[in-house]
This record gives C-alpha cells, sequence and structure tokens, in this order.
C-alpha cells in the first residue's frame, strides 16, 4: 500500500455524503452486509484464489470507507480551545487503518488487536469535523493474523478522543510485587510525564479498592529528562518530560489471587506550583508474585494449577465486538463452573476484560496478536521455509511492536499472570528475540509459547513445556521421565501446560478427568480447554427464519466448515451438557461421603471452606429423604474429614417398606423387592452471595452410593463421583441355544389369575387384563402393540441398534469407517428364530433370534416375559463376536412412540445428557426433561441426550400416560428420549434438515462408547470407554403401563 501524499476522494470534509450507508460502530463490515463472512482455520484466506508469497497483498481487497462527522464536546472541546494535545485511539480495528481528520493524514495502523493512537491536536477543530477512515480487508499484517476464528474487519472496538492537561502521564508503570515470607506488599511506580515544565509535584496514593481507605501516600518531586527528539507527537507545546519513581514496603497489604483478588488503586496526581490538581491517573493493582520454582508454577509463593478455557472474544450476533454484558456474563459463568484462568486466544482482548479478571478473580495469559499457521503447515507437510516470521529479520519490528503494545497496555493488571508470544507460527529467531524482549522489559512474568515443539533447538523461547492436544499418558511420561531427566541436578526443568487440550467441539469432552487426575503431579500446571464459546453467526434465511451459521454458509470459499464450534458454551451463550462436567472436574475441593462423614480435600491454595455451606443430603431409591447444612473450615491444601450426623437409613427403609406392602411400586421405589438404593451426598454451596452468584449457589458435590438390602446389609456400588464402568465391572447372560419359531394352535386359556388371558393365535400372540393388551408377532420379531384405555405405545416393532449418530469427534477419528458394519448391523436385522408360549403361571414369553447385518452375521437375542399384571421384562442380548472386530458404537434397542410421549423423567446422574466418559459430572437424582430439550443445539446434528446408569425412567405424556422402565437386578442402563430416530439423525446434517418430528424415540441400550476429546481429528475414544466387540452385552429391564 502506497502511504497517501494527498487527501483522498472520500476523506475531503466538503463531501457530500448523503449516499453512505450508516453503520454502528464498534461493529463489522460483515455483519452489517456489506461483505459476507469468512471462516478458515489454518488455510489463509485468500489461498487458492491468488497464490502470493508473504508479504504480498491479494489483489481482491476491499476497503470500508468511513466518515464520521462531529463536534468536540467537554473536555476536549476545552483541550481544543487550550490549545492542548488531543488524541485519536483505535481500540480494535481490522486488518489496516488509514486515518485522517478534516482531510488532513494522521496515521496508519495495522495490529488489529492493540490500540492505534494519533496525535490530532493539529488537525481538530472547534467546530465542525469530518472524520475519514479507509479500512482495508487485508494488509501485509493479514500473514500474522491466521487465527482460527471469522475473518471479520472494521472498527470492531471503540474509537475515542481524549484530552491532555498541560501536564500528563503518558506511561504509568507499577510493580506490585509480593514477599510471601515476609507478608509485605513490594511497591515500585515509574510514571512518565510529558509537559513536566508544567508540574512541580507528583503526588502517590494507594487505596483499598473496597473501602477507599488510603493505605501509602506519598510526595514525589518530578524528574526532568532531556527535551523530546522523537517525531511520534506534532505537538510543538510538549517539549519535555519528566519523570516520577517512588518505591514503598507495605505491611497490612492483602495479596492477590483468583481465590482472593484483593485490589488497591494507585493514584498519581500532578499539581502545578500553585497546587492546583492538573491531572490525576489511575490503575488498579494487586500484589502478587508469579513464579517458577523447580518446575512448579507457583503464585506467591505455593502452587498454581490453571483450570482454564481458551476464549475467543465474540458474540453470535456482533461478531468480535462483544459488549460489557457479554463479558460479565462470561466471567460469571466462569467462576460458578470453577473455571480460574483463561488463554486470550489468541490475540489482546477489550482491556475492560482485564479490569473484571482483576476484580472477580481470574488468571489470565495474555498472548500477542500473532499467528501465522497457514505460512508452514500444510496438508501432510511442514514446509519449515516458508515459516512466518521465521529467521526473516523484517517481520522482526511488526512482531516486537506487537509484543510490546500488549505488554505496555496490559501490565499492570494482576490478573495477567504469563506472557505469551503468539500461537502456532512455529519458531526461530524472531520469536527467540521477543521472547527476550519479553523477558527484558518485564522480568516478573513467565513467557509461553507452545511452537517450540516443532523446532526444539529454540526451547528457551518458552518457560514451558507447552503442548496442544498431548494424549494423557503422554503427559504423564513427560511429568516423571522426560522432565526430571532434561533439568539439571535431577530437578525437574519446566512445568507442564496443556495450552490447548480436551477439544470442545460438538458432543465431546470425554475423558477430562484422565486430564485433571494429573494434577497429582507437581510440574503439572494445568491447561486451558479448547474452547470457551462456539464461534457461530446468526444468519436470516430467505424464509425469515435465523438459524446459526457456520464456515461455507456465506458462499465463503475456501472454508473449515463447522470446525470454529468448540464451545463449552454455545453460540448464543447457554450452557452446553459438557460444561456440567468441567464443573465438577475443575471444582479445587473434592468432597468424599463416607455413610458418617465427608472427607473434604481443599486444594485451594490461600482460601479455606469457612465460607461456603456444605449440604448434607440423604436420598431413598432417588427421593431426598433428609438434608442439612454443616459449616467445616478446612485451610488450604489441607484435607480433613467431619463427622455427618446422617439418618439410620436401614430404619427409614423399615418404615417406607412397612407402609407401601401390598401397594404398587411408585417412580422411586427399588428396583427389586427387598432392595434400596441409598445415597449419602454432600454438595458445597456458597454461604453468601457474590457478585457472580447467589447464596446457596452449588459449586462441586461428592456422592457414596450404597444398596440396601433384606438383610439390612450395606455395600459400595460406586464412588463419590460416579465414575464409568470398565469393562472388568459389567457382566451379562446370554442364550447359547439356538431358538426354533413354532406355530401353537389359536386358543385362549385362562391364566390362573382370571384378570389376565393369554391367546396364542397364529400370526399373533396376546395377553389382555382389562382394557390393556400387549400383542407379539410370530413374524415381525417382536412387539408390535401395547394399548391400554385406547392409547398404543407401539408404532412399530423395536429395532435393534448397533450404531449410534456420529459425533464430531466421530467425524474426525474416522469412527464411521472403521466401524461402519455396525450401522447397519442392527437396523437390517433379520429374524431367524421366533419361539412363544405360555408358562404355567400364566406369563406370555416371546423369544426372538436375530442374525445382525454385519459381516460376521452376529447372532443377537430379544426376549419379552409378560407376567399376568401386564409387566414385560424386556432382554436384549448381544453374545459377542470376534475380538478383532471394531468396538460397537452401541448396543440396544429404539423403540418408535406416539409424538405425545415426549416427556422423560429418570433415575440417574443428571441433570444433562452423560456419557460412559463424561459422567463424572453428573449428579445421581430423578431429573425432568423433554425429547426437545435433551437433543442439544450442536452446530452440526449429531448423537445426543444420552443418560448413563439409569435406575429407571418413565416417557410419558403431559397428563403423565406412558411407560415406565426399570432395570432388572443391579445392572444400570443407558437411555434417550429424542424427537428423531437415530437414521434420521445421521442422515441429518444441519439442524433444518430435520423433518417436523412426527414420533417420539425411546432409545435403551445396554451400553454405548464414549465421546471422546483428546482431540477432533484423529484420536480415538480411550480403550476403556469402548464396546469390545468380543464382549457380551445384555439390555435387561422391567416396563409397564402408568
Amino acid at each position: 500500500m502506497a502511504f497517501p501524499n494527498a487527501c483522498p476522494w472520500f476523506a475531503n470534509p466538503e463531501l457530500d455524503d448523503s449516499d453512505f450507508d450508516s453503520i454502528t460502530v464498534p461493529g463489522h463490515v460483515e455483519l452489517a452486509g456489506l461483505l459476507p463472512p469468512r471462516y478458515v482455520n489454518v488455510q489463509y484466506p485468500w489461498d487458492g484464489h491468488e497464490d502470493l508469497e508473504a508479504s504480498a497483498v491479494p489483489a481482491d481487497n476491499h476497503v470500508a470507507l468511513y466518515r464520521h462527522a462531529f463536534r468536540p464536546e467537554g473536555e476536549v472541546a476545552r483541550a481544543v480551545a487550550d490549545d492542548r494535545r488531543v488524541t485519536l485511539t483505535f481500540h480494535g480495528a481490522a486488518t489496516a487503518v488509514y486515518v485522517w481528520l478534516n482531510g488532513v493524514f494522521v496515521g496508519y495502523g495495522e495490529d488489529s488487536f492493540t490500540p492505534s493512537e494519533f496525535d490530532v491536536t493539529a488537525a481538530l477543530r472547534p467546530g465542525p469535523n469530518v472524520l475519514a477512515v479507509a479500512c482495508y480487508e487485508y494488509s501485509s499484517a493479514s500473514w500474522l493474523e491466521d487465527q482460527d476464528f471469522w475473518r471479520l474487519h472494521g472498527l470492531f472496538r471503540s474509537v475515542e478522543l481524549t484530552a491532555h492537561p498541560a501536564a500528563h502521564v503518558a506511561d504509568l508503570k507499577t510493580l506490585a510485587d509480593w514477599d510471601p515470607d515476609a507478608r509485605q506488599g513490594l511497591l515500585t511506580v515509574d510514571a512518565t510525564i510529558e509537559g513536566a515544565t508544567h508540574a512541580t509535584v507528583a503526588d502517590v496514593t494507594l487505596t483499598d479498592v473496597d473501602s477507599d481507605t488510603v493505605v501509602w501516600q506519598t510526595a514525589t518531586p518530578l524528574v526532568a529528562d532531556m527535551p523530546r527528539t522523537d517525531t511520534a507527537t506534532t505537538d510543538t507545546s510538549i517539549t519535555d518530560t519528566g519523570t516520577v519513581h517512588a518505591e514503598a514496603t507495605l505491611e497490612g497489604v492483602d495479596p492477590w489471587s483468583a481465590e482472593t483478588p484483593n485490589l488497591y488503586t494507585l493514584t498519581v496526581t500532578l499539581y502545578d506550583a500553585d497546587g492546583r490538581v492538573i491531572e490525576a491517573a489511575q490503575t488498579n493493582l494487586g500484589f502478587r508474585r508469579i513464579g517458577i520454582e523447580d518446575g512448579i508454577l507457583k503464585i506467591n509463593g505455593r502452587r498454581l494449577i490453571l483450570r482454564g478455557v481458551n476464549r475467543h472474544e465474540f458474540d453470535c450476533r456482533r461478531g468480535r465486538a462483544v459488549t460489557e454484558e457479554d463479558m460479565l456474563w462470561d466471567v460469571r459463568f466462569m467462576k460458578r463452573h470453577n473455571i480460574n484462568a483463561v488463554r486470550t486466544s489468541h490475540y489482546p482482548d477489550q482491556s475492560r476484560w482485564y479490569d473484571l479478571c482483576d476484580e472477580y478473580g481470574i488468571y489470565l495469559i495474555d498472548e500477542t496478536n500473532l499467528e501465522t499457521h497457514g505460512s508452514w503447515n500444510s496438508p501432510g507437510d511442514i514446509p519449515v521455509g516458508t515459516s512466518i516470521p521465521g529467521d526473516d529479520p523484517d517481520w522482526a519490528p511488526a512482531c516486537l511492536d506487537r509484543l510490546d503494545s500488549m505488554i505496555k497496555r496490559d501490565r499492570n493488571h494482576p490478573s495477567v499472570i504469563i506472557w505469551s508470544l503468539g500461537n502456532e507460527s512455529y519458531a526461530g529467531e524472531v520469536l527467540k528475540t521477543m521472547s527476550e524482549h519479553a523477558h527484558a522489559i518485564d522480568p516478573t512474568r513467565p513467557v509461553h509459547y507452545e511452537g517450540v515443539t516443532w523446532k526444539r533447538e529454540y526451547e528457551a523461547i518458552s518457560d514451558f513445556e507447552s503442548r496442544m492436544y498431548a494424549k494423557p499418558d503422554e503427559i504423564r511420561d513427560w511429568l516423571e521421565h522426560q522432565n526430571h531427566a532434561a533439568g539439571t541436578s535431577g530437578k525437574p526443568r519446566k512445568p507442564f501446560m496443556s495450552c490447548e487440550y480436551m477439544h470442545a467441539m460438538g458432543n465431546s469432552c470425554g475423558g477430562l478427568g484422565e486430564f485433571t487426575d494429573l494434577e497429582s503431579h507437581d510440574c503439572y500446571a494445568g491447561g486451558f480447554i479448547w474452547d470457551y464459546i462456539d464461534q457461530a453467526l446468526v444468519q436470516r434465511l430467505p424464509d425469515g427464519t435465523e438459524r446459526l451459521s457456520i464456515g461455507g454458509d456465506w458462499g465463503d470459499r475456501p472454508t473449515d466448515y463447522e470446525f470454529a464450534g468448540n464451545g463449552i458454551v454455545f453460540a448464543d451463550r447457554t450452557p452446553s451438557p459438557k460444561a456440567q462436567e468441567i464443573k465438577q472436574l475443575y471444582s479445587p475441593i473434592r468432597l468424599t461421603p463416607d455413610g458418617h462423614g465427608v472427607t473434604i480435600e481443599n486444594r485451594n491454595q490461600f482460601t479455606g471452606t469457612g465460607d461456603y455451606l456444605f449440604t448434607a443430603r440423604l436420598l431413598l431409591d432417588g427421593r431426598e429423604i433428609w438434608h442439612c447444612d454443616y459449616q467445616f473450615d478446612v485451610p488450604a491444601g489441607q484435607t480433613a474429614r467431619h463427622d455427618i450426623d446422617y439418618p439410620d437409613a436401614n430404619a427409614i427403609t423399615d418404615a417406607n417398606d412397612s407402609t407401601n406392602t401390598g401397594t404398587r411400586p411408585s417412580p422411586s421405589s427399588s428396583p427389586s423387592d427387598g432392595v434400596h438404593e441409598v445415597v449419602y451426598e454432600v454438595d458445597l454451596r456458597l454461604a453468601n452471595a457474590t457478585e457472580w452468584a447467589p447464596a446457596g449457589y452449588q459449586l462441586a458435590f461428592g456422592q457414596l452410593v450404597g444398596v440396601l438390602n433384606a438383610g439390612r446389609t450395606s455395600g459400595t456400588r460406586s464412588g463419590n463421583e460416579n465414575r464409568p464402568r470398565t469393562p472388568e465391572t459389567e457382566s451379562s447372560h446370554i442364550i447359547n441355544d439356538r431358538l426354533v419359531a413354532t406355530c401353537a394352535s389359536n386358543d385362549a386359556a385362562p391364566t390362573g389369575n382370571d384378570s389376565a388371558m393369554v391367546t396364542l393365535g397364529r400370526w399373533n400372540a396376546g395377553i389382555r387384563r382389562a382394557d390393556e393388551e400387549i400383542l407379539l408377532s410370530r413374524t415381525q420379531g417382536g412387539i408390535v402393540s401395547w394399548k391400554r384405555d385406547g392409547r398404543e405405545m407401539v408404532i412399530r416393532r423395536p429395532d435393534i441398534v448397533t450404531f449410534r449418530p456420529l459425533t464430531d469427534n466421530d467425524r474426525g477419528n474416522h469412527s464411521g469407517f472403521d466401524r461402519a458394519a455396525w450401522f447397519p448391523a442392527g437396523r437390517y436385522a433379520v429374524t431367524t428364530g421366533t419361539h412363544i408360549n405360555r408358562t404355567d403361571d400364566g406369563e406370555l414369553v416371546a423369544e426372538y433370534q436375530f442374525e445382525l447385518a454385519d459381516p460376521d452375521r452376529t447372532p443377537a437375542f430379544i426376549i419379552y416375559r409378560i407376567d399376568p399384571a401386564m409387566r414385560l421384562h424386556l432382554t436384549v442380548k448381544y453374545p459377542g463376536t470376534d475380538p478383532d472386530t471394531a468396538s460397537l458404537p452401541a448396543f440396544g434397542i429404539e423403540w418408535e412412540l406416539p409424538r405425545e410421549y415426549d416427556r422423560l423423567r429418570y433415575y440417574g446422574p443428571g441433570p444433562e445428557e452423560t456419557y460412559r466418559d463424561r459422567k463424572r459430572g453428573g449428579r445421581l437424582g430423578i431429573w425432568n426433561t423433554t425429547a426437545a430439550e435433551s437433543f442439544a443445539p450442536y452446530l452440526m446434528v449429531q448423537e445426543t441426550g444420552n443418560r448413563e446408569d439409569v435406575r429407571w425412567l418413565e416417557a410419558t405424556d403431559i397428563h403423565g400416560h406412558g411407560l415406565r422402565i426399570r432395570q432388572h437386578g443391579d445392572r444400570h442402563f443407558a437411555a434417550s428420549l429424542l424427537p428423531w430416530d437415530t437414521t434420521t439423525i445421521e442422515s441429518a446434517r444441519r439442524r433444518e434438515d430435520l423433518p417436523e418430528p412426527r414420533h417420539t424415540y425411546l432409545r435403551l441400550l445396554a451400553g454405548q462408547m464414549g465421546v471422546g476429546g483428546d482431540d477432533s481429528w484423529g484420536a480415538p475414544v480411550h480403550p476403556a470407554y469402548q464396546l469390545p466387540a468380543g464382549r457380551p452385552l445384555t439390555l435387561d429391564v422391567d416396563i409397564q403401563r402408568i
């Protein structure tokens, strides 16, 4: 781009701009309808359209021409009248801006995410002014901004005029160190003063943010520097600078951490010779010390574990022009879900976000606006010679300027604990220089950069062993072997940080506990889930409806489609089901009830548990029968057990059994006579309201699940976190004899109970009691009717299910390819044997043998056993096949119900969906939902709605009529109730591809594989959460009408 030598036509103040469109600032030109949004991940948006070498600019390059007429107001107007300095700041402009004021060129800027400030004193008028901006879609800077996000442009952050007094604090740098041994604050203040000859004294004051109490104050004389020789300003009235320096060791101040975000306000007040205030500049600060000792990341002398997320600034309607309301929602959500850290992926955020993180207590990795992924990463290859910035000194000034601007803007924020040099920009001499520069200008913070993993000779660039999407076993191996081996004198060399892990794309985040369990290693510093919010833009369709769009929906090519949908919250800022798991596993306080008390492990480093309520609850068969609040103060970093006076569950069970004798079991009764499930629960709740949650808000829980039987003995069924059952803990039973089809005579006989009648017909067998009847087909392989009071519960015979709709992770790891044989296996299974008979005790029993449509023609069995009370005992069995066959996605049946039976009530972990590898956040209890609510709005239609470890469920209409299904014996089952069947869901890509629901589908499963989440492009579900083909599976449930 040529530097403008003359005023262009659109910047002419006299131009008639009445035909210009109006646009909102902050905002994006794409979201104003002026350009189509584009989404790409690694590839540059011009790839394939133009063959460019860095740093060339695409020829197809749009420019947004802005004009704004205004009159100075307030302090700016007074500054113009007094001939004082006024600056114009663009806080965010993508990708490059040329700026004119009243036809006078005032500057150029091209870092989209740090401020571009221009001195406009000479051009600004007291009367009408016209600001003109040319904002380019692409510039040479575009090569440095190849982040995984929507490529949106325009003035997306605020644009401000600032008036400066004659003497002005141009730069204020504070160092608020904390000595954990002496428990003292060590304060250093350095201020640069422009126009120092107009001021004589600077008063430096430190006050408590909450009380305004003066903590420390000193009057400091100005020290004049040499006259300025730089050309950064055209204001000739400022010819001198000065400095203010102050130091103090402070007793009685409180340290800052995310647990205890104690803030103080530092004010530098300039006075003239007559004692009048010229200016008062302020910044908040917190006393804290960040460091790495023996490979352990520490804050204020204690180990720090980062339980974090990567966060793009994003709103589904405003793009990156996020509001304070968005930011407040985010920080409150994070505190409520035990998230204590954010990586500003991959650019500096709005300054207000840092203020909120200071105030609420969130650790930040502040990341430089630098990513060049597409310059060095090609499909299947790493052409290192093309990497930017690499060793090319021509890129060094731009990269260093981006880093320097970020550090100088954000260095006073206590929440910023680590500087990051950027993201996925390989490694080389330029990044080495950047690391050295960051350490030189701020030696108090560690420096992070993951890209050195691609070029290990540059390991010294990063103070962390930082990796993306490393598997738990790989991390464990590094922590236990490689870290110590590489250190000096056997000491660890670096902390390990998962700067990106748990790729939360679609139905994901399975196996998160495998990562949080690594916290037992001192050198594990935690990590940052990828990522916080789905990046999906609202798009209005021709019919007037709206949808959340993905890449390609706007005609943008190339594109990476849905790959930006990786959030633990959906694009409209509603929590996804994944957040339930994160909240529980990120909790720093772990609760383990034992039936007589609770063991509390407080992994906080600075706060005890005295400000929490511990609500003890006793559940009998899912129903709360007692609760009581306690307060236990366990100091930070300690573990203690406290007694809880739980009532005698045996006595309560005896009383309930005596009062329920002879009555029909209620939904919350035990699964079999004389056996009851008892849950000892302890919930962690806020004792008092905070800025981010009301009093009583639940932050974590612990549960002990046990069984009380008729012999009054009790035993533990599962741990307090409902850990996934492994193959070794499950058992099954199969039919060994081949079934033979029979045809009995068409007779009807009393069952011995004159209220029920069994009919064995030629084509069907039936059992009737009063106005309820069940029909079992001899030709169609199962139940074909269950009618009561005129209400039919069977649309078609239930199908065997051996597949599930592919998740985003399944598609990425080619699960559909690997397990393709299981897709038709159940759906197209054929009946090879039928045996129906009436037993002596009046039961109707139908046994069906199937041959699955897999290459091995694996047998499967379904047994219906209906007693005279019209209770159906359903058993579905898979005997196993060749162990070398790919594991099953799922096994069970899918039952097609009339549409109105769309209410789901169940006893199991909830309230959100759970999976074999994502159920530790599910709290065992009785939950209510609907088929529609169970269908999570993932950007791509996929598997959803599963409930693991179900004891019983009810699928009913709005009046409570329907089916009740309960486990038979002690084997739990998995279930879902959805508006569409498995095949329809698998056939659709987007929500709008699904037809209007006509039925409701109840899926009952012996098991389903986990969802995974190590990454979304190849990582399989961990073996412990798969269903090996050689292992038998059995669904065993009792069903009755209600």
